[in-house]
């Protein structure tokens, strides 16, 4: 017995101080690349009224999720509606709708892309009309910021009170 909470213990340890990342000054980043979190009292409105006030390119805005109170019966019309708005989808351009096994709901996994433009925004909020969509938010803005500028917007995007965090978009090179 002893012997399962010294292991629990070291468990619980290693992993508090594995939640603990910071960067060093000369890690490797995508210039111009910065991720912005918000919270989950942060609506979809709000996020654009948010990206509005700045003048960068967003890539992207992902992580969040929608359910539609649509009958579960009209999955393939809210995927064929998602395929046709030409922002919406990942690189891939996979549209991910699924009907919840146990909760006979429609959910819609967001990734849209090129939401600096005002054209994409009103066409999204129009959708999420159209399909009767309800969010559970949490964004992932990805910011493309002046280069040479990536930490200082990183700190200031930090500043918001509904910014869980804002960072640089860092890689690790590996070579064989």
């Amino acid at each position: 017995m002893t012997r399962c909470f010294v292991i629990l213990f070291f468990l619980i340890f290693a992993f508090s101080f594995s939640c603990n990342v910071t960067h060093d000054e000369d890690e490797m980043y995508v210039p111009t690349d910065v991720l912005v979190k918000t919270d989950s009292t942060y609506s979809i409105a709000e996020v654009f009224n948010f990206i509005n006030s700045f003048d960068f390119k967003v890539e992207d805005i992902s992580s969040s999720l929608f359910y539609s109170t649509l009958p579960f019966d009209s999955i393939e019309y809210v995927k064929e509606y998602l395929t046709e708005l030409e922002y919406y989808g990942t690189s891939q351009n996979s549209i991910e709708a699924y009907v919840h096994y146990r909760f006979n709901e429609i959910l819609v996994s967001v990734s849209l892309r090129d939401m600096h433009k005002i054209g994409n925004q009103i066409s999204w909020l129009n959708a999420i009309e159209d399909l009767q969509l309800h969010e559970k938010p949490r964004y992932l803005i990805h910011f493309n910021v002046p280069k040479g500028q990536e930490r200082q917007w990183e700190k200031r995007f930090e500043e918001y009170g509904f910014v869980e965090w804002a960072e640089l978009n860092y890689y690790i090179e590996v070579t064989y």
